[in-house]
C-alpha cells in the first residue's frame, strides 16, 4: 500500500512517508518552520481517495515535491505525468478542434491510472481556461463512474499555480468555477524567504544529496557559513529566492571544495 502516514523526524525538521513510493526514494519535506509544519499536518489529512488537488506557491517553493508526496498517499500505483498548462491546453480554434484536444488526450493516456500534474494553470488565457474547466467537469464525472466499478484514467488530477487563484478570480482574470472545484483540497506553499528556519536543514540536505551523487565524503558547512547563507538567501526583500538556487550554489561550491565548504 502506498497510503502510509507521514512520520516526523523532529530532530531534523523533516517529514517523509514510512515507505518509498514506486519509482525510487522520495525526498523529505523540510519542516522546521511553523508554515511548513502546517503544510505537513495538512498533508497527513489527505486520504487515499482524494482525486482533485490544487497546489499554490511561487516558483521554487516545492510544488512538484509536494505533489509527489500527495501521490505517495494515493491508492494508485501508476505514474505521474507532468505537463505545462500552456502546452497542454491550447487556444480554441473551431477549424482545428481535434488537433487542439490531442495534447490533453495524449497526456491522459500516458498517465494511465496514475496522476496527471498540470503546472501553472494561473498563466492560462481565457480560452484554454475554458478547456481546462471542461476537462475538470469530465474528470469529476469519471470519478462518479469509478464508484460504480468503471476504471478511470487518470485516477488523480493535481494542478499547480504560481499566483493565488482566488486573487486572480477577484481580478476577473480566472474562471471562478475552476477555482471553486479545485479549492476543496488545496495547499499554499510559503516562499523560502518566509520560512528561514528551514534554510539550514535544506542546505544540509542539498549537501548530503550532492555528496552522494559525487561520491565524496563531505563534512558540510564551514565555520561562519550559516549566517552568510541566512543573510544572502533569507532576506525579506529577496523575493526571487528559490530552493533550486541554494542547491546550485551547493553544487558549485562542492565541485571545487575540500571536505568542508564555505
Amino acid at each position: 500500500m502506498i497510503n502510509q502516514p507521514l512520520q516526523p523526524h523532529r530532530e531534523q525538521g523533516r517529514w517523509a512517508p514510512t515507505r518509498r513510493p514506486p519509482g525510487g526514494p522520495l525526498p523529505e519535506l523540510v519542516s522546521r518552520s511553523l508554515a511548513m509544519r502546517r503544510v505537513c499536518e495538512q498533508l497527513q489529512q489527505i486520504g487515499p481517495r482524494v482525486r482533485l488537488v490544487l497546489i499554490e506557491g511561487e516558483a521554487g517553493t516545492g510544488k512538484h515535491l509536494l505533489a509527489r508526496h500527495i501521490q505517495a498517499r494515493h491508492a494508485s500505483p501508476g505514474p505521474m505525468v507532468v505537463e505545462e498548462a500552456s502546452a497542454l491546453l491550447l487556444a480554441d480554434d473551431p477549424n482545428n478542434s481535434e488537433l487542439r484536444a490531442e495534447p490533453l488526450r495524449a497526456a491522459v493516456r500516458r498517465a494511465g491510472e496514475g496522476v496527471l500534474l498540470i503546472r501553472n494553470i494561473d498563466e492560462l488565457a481565457a480560452a484554454p481556461q475554458a478547456q481546462l474547466l471542461r476537462y475538470i467537469r469530465s474528470f469529476e464525472t469519471s470519478l462518479s463512474a469509478e464508484k460504480q466499478g468503471v476504471p478511470t484514467s487518470p485516477s488523480q488530477l493535481i494542478c499547480t499555480a504560481r499566483r493565488p487563484l482566488r486573487a486572480q478570480v477577484l481580478a476577473g482574470a480566472f474562471l471562478p468555477e475552476i477555482y471553486y472545484r479545485l479549492s476543496a483540497v488545496s495547499f499554499a506553499l510559503p516562499p523560502l524567504r518566509d520560512r528561514k528556519e528551514d534554510i539550514p536543514a535544506l542546505v544540509q540536505m542539498f549537501i548530503d544529496t550532492v555528496s552522494r551523487e559525487q561520491q565524496r565524503p563531505l563534512q558540510g558547512l564551514g565555520p561562519g557559513s550559516l549566517p552568510i547563507l541566512l543573510a544572502t538567501f533569507g532576506r525579506e526583500t529577496s523575493a526571487s529566492w528559490k530552493a533550486s538556487s541554494a542547491r546550485r550554489a551547493c553544487q558549485a561550491r562542492l565541485s571545487g571544495s575540500g571536505p568542508s565548504i564555505w
